[in-house]
């Protein structure tokens, strides 16, 4: 009987970790020239700060960076052959993982965008106000129309006397390990068969 009590708990916690809601929580923010954000992930009281990251070799990590720059220069030809073969042999794969993530593992519980902009001259703000709220709303209602979105906010505030650039999204998303697990299983699949493209094209030249 033990035993049995024992199995119907393991079950009950495997059961209640599958269905724990993760919630991703996106904190962008640009004030002239200066960027902020944060990025962290809860899983029920569990907290992970994906961004900002501290780390101790930030100057060896840059150094590393730009040596890597130089060197994807090098190699600009073969990173458009291989962009080109994999959209063309994995175009299908690619958009059914997107269509799911965007349509049925993720739900946005919350996204509020908020920006402040001006040119200095109130004859090009008033175009740029134009701009920026038709590229702006298209995206919103191309979301709403494409995906779960419970909420949103949008404040877009032209300023007609002074030159300036301040913007900030934040958003909350929201999935389950459930979802996550079956995003993951097609992805690695995916990418088993990019990286046979990739060796490929290598080889092949």
């Amino acid at each position: 009987m033990a035993a049995l009590y024992i199995i119907i708990a393991v079950i009950a916690v495997i059961a209640a970790l599958v269905f724990i809601n993760i919630d991703v929580y996106f904190d962008i923010a640009y004030n002239s020239g200066v960027n902020r954000g944060r990025i962290y992930i809860k899983y029920g009281f569990i907290r992970f700060n994906i961004l900002p990251q501290r780390s101790k070799h930030e100057k060896k990590q840059e150094k590393e960076q730009e040596e890597s720059t130089k060197e994807s220069k090098k190699d600009t030809a073969h990173i458009i052959k291989f962009a080109k073969a994999v959209y063309r042999e994995e175009k299908e794969d690619i958009l059914k993982i997107l269509e799911k993530l965007l349509k049925k593992a993720i739900r946005i519980k919350e996204l509020n965008i908020s920006s402040e902009f001006g040119t200095g001259d109130p004859m090009y703000t008033g175009i740029a106000t134009g701009m920026v709220n038709a590229v702006v709303y298209s995206g919103i209602s191309y979301i709403d129309r494409n995906m779960k979105i419970d909420s949103w906010n949008v404040s877009l505030t032209p300023n007609f006397d002074d030159a300036v650039i301040k913007a900030g999204i934040f958003t909350k998303i929201r999935t389950n390990i459930f979802n996550l697990i079956s995003i993951i299983w097609k992805a690695v699949f995916l990418i088993l068969k990019i990286e046979k493209i990739n060796r490929r094209i290598s080889e092949n030249g």
